[in-house]
């Protein structure tokens, strides 16, 4: 069997459940909209895009699974014109919100999800000269990943996180028999596997980071509990399990703090049309 045809068969949509991930990232969307625009002098993704491709008032970009939309916000510097989409409304909101405060007029954000998106309606099929995916679970089988490939004309860059660990959430899921995050692993063996398959040269970069962050234990309880129910249903001791984990963890003013280690790795390809 053909090896790009092998993955596709292989790599299919799982346990994604759209209304979960709306309501996930609906609840993060005040938080998401606090972090500070990423900065051209410090952000590597931004600067190994500028390094790739010319970025200038011609150039078009697609930021799939936008959040908040800094990325989008901060080409806007550069380019004429850079779209966001996201499968939360309220990041949407937020992105907009953004946007309109700091007087940028030339993002376009859209509330949708990706792994539903029809791009030859949308008018978004080889519209972009930049199709990328930042730190986002948009991309998350071979179709979506398809479809941002699809979207580009010129360069497709994606980010994700590998081989991670958090401390408290990886507890949670062993509490009610689930792993850690090892299809994020997975994700990016299939990444390169699409990319290397079509005939493209993708390239590789990695950073290990420490996270240490705050959570409010509901909102973290909220957090874990949806993350788990993508990987299997849960029953009630499951969800009380999570929450009594999660309360043996938070301290006297209601705030759990997580610790994550995980490797980013940033893809990126040229598309020969």
């Amino acid at each position: 069997m053909d090896a790009l045809k092998e993955l596709q068969e292989k790599w299919t949509l799982q346990n994604y459940e759209s209304e979960v991930q709306q309501r996930i990232w609906d609840r993060r969307a005040e938080s998401f909209s606090a972090h500070p625009l990423p900065a051209w002098d410090k952000d590597l993704f931004l600067q190994r895009m500028a390094e790739e491709v010319p970025l200038d008032c011609s150039s078009r970009t697609l930021d799939v699974g936008c959040g908040a939309g800094g990325y989008s916000i901060r080409l806007a510097e550069r380019v004429g014109e850079a779209v966001g989409v996201d499968v939360s409304p309220n990041m949407i909101a937020a992105a907009e919100a953004r946007a309109a405060e700091l007087g940028v007029t030339n993002c376009r954000f859209s509330a949708f999800d990706w792994a539903a998106a029809d791009i030859d309606a949308l008018g978004f099929r080889g519209a972009f000269d930049v199709a990328f995916a930042h730190m986002t679970p948009a991309i998350c089988d071979f179709a979506t990943l398809d479809k941002l490939n699809a979207c580009s004309g010129n360069l497709v860059m994606l980010e994700k996180p590998t081989r991670r660990t958090n401390q408290i959430q990886d507890a949670c899921f062993a509490a009610v028999g689930l792993p850690g995050e090892k299809s994020l692993d997975t994700d990016l063996i299939n990444i390169f596997t699409y990319a290397w398959c079509k005939g493209y040269e993708p390239k590789l970069f990695y950073i290990t980071e420490n996270w240490d962050m705050p959570q409010n234990a509901e909102e973290f309880t909220a957090w874990c509990t949806d993350r788990a129910r993508l990987k299997k249903p849960l029953t009630e001791a499951d969800e009380a399990a999570i929450r009594d984990l999660i309360a043996s963890h938070t301290d006297e003013n209601g705030k759990v703090q997580e610790h994550t280690v995980t490797t980013r790795v940033t893809v990126l390809w040229h598309v020969k049309k």
